[in-house]
């Protein structure tokens, strides 16, 4: 008996961002803790990043590369290994195999069509009804995805298994920069679900003098003539390393996170792991997961965002208060705890 357990290991030719980020922390503790029986599955004619630092074990497959490689190449594969378990870790994999555990973060790309890019809606629309109905187990990473995926697909909620998110961020304290500027921290791409014109509308308002606003991860998407951007205290920061990520955590006035959707969102977590307290949108996920250790605005009120803003920048005992109850709370997720229990729903401990 075939007793691997293949990964759809795509993501290690994809961007290290959200969704791959829990695809490859997965990955590592699961290939930690089941050693030899965990084989990553790569198409032969992709790039693996170099982001992606750990010594899986790698078998390289097919002609093809990104969907297509899914839907023939690992498919033939599988069915030449006898129908193995496949993990399918990030949002998609192939629809026809049965014999598969698949990952669905969420489902924010049928709510607004002004989230994502058409193909993008048409693919996903495509891939993900008939991937949940294909998989024996689905795997979210919260509550709140659990039930909307339930409730949208009509699926029994026994077949879907949270295993949360959590902080990938390490170093050790010495390494950590001071720097002297005063500023809010925004961490998000450029997609309207994560509300950065909100939040850039509230800061326009503010008068505080040296107070700047950093925002991480646009890339090149972003509109540069937006007169929104037009503000000498606002800087777009890309290209930046993890070390650099968590200096400007540790350095942050505060992070703010006002996002109309997310199925977790991590930065707030990895945020409140670096002493930044976090104001976050006030929507059932972040409720869910961040408890009262963020303060909460409604994401549709530039008012709200910017006394929020106001209140913690001017409130010292307000802010060490949210700093302690984020570090508390920041603690209660880890990969490990999230591998073991994916481990114990699927009993792959006991095959």
């Amino acid at each position: 008996m075939n007793n691997k357990i293949y990964i759809n290991a795509r993501f290690l030719t994809q961007k290290l961002t959200g969704v791959q980020r829990f695809a490859y922390e997965i990955s590592k503790n699961l290939s930690v803790i089941l050693k030899d029986r965990i084989v990553l599955i790569v198409p032969k004619s992709s790039k693996i990043l170099s982001c992606y630092k750990r010594d899986f074990i790698i078998k390289r497959v097919g002609v093809n590369k990104g969907h297509i490689w899914e839907q023939i190449d690992l498919f033939i594969f599988l069915k030449n290994k006898k129908n193995p378990l496949l993990l399918n870790l990030t949002n998609s994999g192939p629809i026809l195999y049965s014999n598969q555990v698949s990952t669905v973060h969420d489902i924010s790309f049928y709510f607004n069509k002004d989230w994502y890019p058409l193909m993008y809606r048409i693919l996903y629309k495509f891939i993900t009804p008939r991937l949940i109905e294909k998989s024996f187990k689905i795997i979210t990473v919260s509550e709140f995805s659990k039930k909307t995926i339930s409730e949208y697909f009509k699926i029994n909620k026994n077949k879907i298994i949270v295993v949360n998110n959590a902080v990938s961020l390490n170093i050790h304290e010495k390494n950590i920069v001071s720097l002297s500027e005063k500023y809010l921290l925004f961490v998000g791409a450029s997609s309207k679900r994560k509300n950065l014109k909100n939040v850039l509308k509230a800061f326009s308002e503010i008068s505080l003098k040296g107070l700047k606003i950093k925002i991480v991860g646009l890339g090149s998407s972003y509109n540069q003539n937006n007169k929104l951007f037009n503000n000498k205290n606002i800087e777009i920061l890309n290209n930046i390393n993890d070390e650099m990520l968590i200096n400007l955590y540790s350095n942050a006035q505060m992070l703010i996170f006002p996002s109309f959707y997310e199925g977790f969102g991590i930065p707030p977590l990895e945020a409140m792991n670096f002493n930044c307290p976090v104001i976050a949108s006030d929507i059932p996920v972040f409720r869910e997961i961040y408890k009262d250790a963020a303060l909460y605005v409604d994401p549709s009120s530039i008012n709200e965002i910017k006394n929020a803003i106001l209140e913690l920048f001017n409130n010292e005992n307000l802010r060490l208060k949210q700093v302690k109850l984020g570090l508390i709370q920041s603690q209660k997720y880890s990969w490990k705890k999230s591998a073991d229990k994916l481990i114990k729903s699927l009993q792959l401990i006991n095959e």
